[in-house]
């Protein structure tokens, strides 16, 4: 009796097969960017409307833990135009995401800028709220497909910050007028009640825990110096991420 072993073939993992290229084409398109000592402080350009006097145009953004010989930090551009990591037209999103491989964890940090705060119209809360949640779907989706499908990162823990630096708010006398606004959940962080809320998302079938910081620069200021180790004061994991030896596989 002859007996025949059938190979099995398994199926190509397209994602990791492509990882490679996918990362590289990020880079190349600049909305994946290493961070090196040489980029610290960190700046983020407002690119709308930059001929008012008065808006918040630019934000630098120091102590971002770096390591220049393992990349541990990156940052993902969500305003990128004309590429293929472009956001949908229906999508919202932050000015810049900082992605941080510390020693325990990994810290998403969505990074949204406002000369001013309010209720309603552009500098609305609930369309900040809306750019956190659209921005955070888009990071994990890139992430969990081109970089955190590694064994290696099946227990590594995931924290979800969103960091709101802003100038002016109105907030504070808009919600005398309309106390219904502060069952808002962003609302209820802004007036210190909480100091987080829930982003759940269908796309991903979860439901997501992000830490929310807000940070008021001078009124009429037009730049925005910020220390992230001040924000992150105590944070253990956050000091010692230099030290992470985790990075993009």
């Amino acid at each position: 009796m002859v007996f025949t072993k059938i190979l099995m073939k398994m199926p190509v993992n397209h994602f990791k097969k492509n990882r490679i290229d996918i990362q590289k084409a990020a880079v190349s398109t600049f909305f994946l960017k290493r961070l090196t000592s040489d980029d610290l402080p960190f700046e983020i350009v407002e690119t709308k409307n930059v001929g008012e006097d008065g808006k918040l145009k630019l934000v630098r953004i120091d102590n971002i833990p770096v390591n220049d010989v393992i990349p541990i930090s990156f940052v993902l551009n969500m305003e990128i135009e004309d590429s293929i990591f472009s956001a949908p037209q229906h999508c919202k999103k932050v000015e810049r995401v900082i992605v941080l491989f510390s020693c325990w964890s990994l810290y998403i940090i969505m990074v949204e800028m406002k000369s001013t705060l309010e209720l309603y119209e552009d500098g609305s809360i609930s369309k900040i709220e809306q750019k956190i949640k659209d921005s955070l779907v888009r990071v994990l989706l890139f992430l969990n497909h081109y970089a955190l499908d590694e064994k290696s990162f099946d227990d590594y823990i995931v924290n979800f910050h969103a960091l709101i630096l802003y100038n002016k708010e109105k907030i504070s006398q808009q919600i005398i007028k309309d106390e219904t606004r502060k069952h808002n959940e962003l609302v209820k962080v802004f007036l210190g009640d909480k100091d987080s809320f829930w982003v759940k998302s269908n796309e991903l079938a979860a439901e997501y825990k992000v830490k929310t910081i807000f940070k008021q620069n001078a009124p009429d200021s037009e730049e925005f110096d910020l220390d992230l180790s001040l924000v992150f004061d105590g944070d253990e994991d956050f000091e010692n991420a230099i030290y992470s030896d985790k990075t993009l596989p």
